[in-house]
């Protein structure tokens, strides 16, 4: 009877283990899936939004700066973006390019897909995770009495904290040629010859520097609407504990 006992409390100890061991899996897999998904949400933004663009043309007044119309400059970054985006045969319109720069919006359009990728991947699994603590499958721990959304949208929060607080101290300019060694590396031809491809003439680095700002303010809202979202959460966990 004792050994029985026994054997009854080690298969209980096992199974509480293995479930413990499911529920930090899942939560450290969907603390990572939060931040992807910002992340990757955030640098899709610029990259689907055109009118961002469109915008910096007016403001920027590239037509007047430069020997091409309004509808020549759009014509030639919406070409180019085609290429990047949807898999066109590269354009830029009336702009001269080269086959150099041709292939440095052929290693952009690797990263673009990959971002997309990260995106629709990182959707569907927060979907999936959310399903699986909905049938009460796992547990989802909280340390700190924080959960997956909190510590997902803290990460992306000190995440653009760090990197801007870099760029503001190194400089965007700077910080551009370190992200461009960083993510081409061993590459040259993003170092643009305005004669050979005159589209780096219509894509000042000011627009370059707003992008990146729209980035860090996407991240930073996103990141807190996930611990505001879990703040709620957990006060719903410690009302229904006070209520047993």
């Amino acid at each position: 009877m004792f050994d029985k006992d026994m054997t009854n409390n080690n298969e209980y100890d096992q199974n509480a283990s293995r479930h413990k061991s499911w529920d930090v899996l899942y939560s450290i897999i969907r603390t990572l899936t939060i931040a992807l998904l910002g992340i990757s949400l955030a640098v899709a933004v610029p990259l689907l939004w055109r009118n961002f663009y469109y915008m910096h043309v007016d403001a920027l007044h590239l037509a007047e700066h430069t020997p091409w119309s309004r509808a020549e400059i759009i014509e030639a970054f919406d070409e180019m973006m085609d290429y990047c985006m949807l898999g066109a045969p590269f354009d830029t319109g009336v702009l001269k390019w080269s086959n150099e720069g041709m292939e440095h919006f052929r290693d952009c359009r690797l990263l673009f897909a990959l971002d997309i990728h990260v995106l629709i991947v990182s959707t569907m699994m927060a979907a999936a995770l959310f399903a699986i603590k909905k049938v009460g499958a796992v547990r989802e721990l909280r340390p700190l009495g924080r959960g997956p959304l909190f510590w997902g949208g803290f990460t992306e929060i000190i995440l653009i904290t760090t990197v801007l607080g870099g760029v503001i101290f190194v400089d965007f300019n700077k910080a551009f040629i370190i992200f461009h060694r960083l993510f081409f590396p061993d590459k040259t031809n993003w170092l643009f010859d305005p004669a050979k491809d005159q589209i780096i003439r219509i894509l000042p680095e000011v627009y370059f520097r707003n992008c990146a700002i729209l980035i860090g303010v996407i991240m930073t809202v996103f990141g807190a609407l996930m611990m505001l979202l879990d703040f709620n959460i957990g006060r719903k966990v410690r009302n229904q504990n006070s209520a047993e």
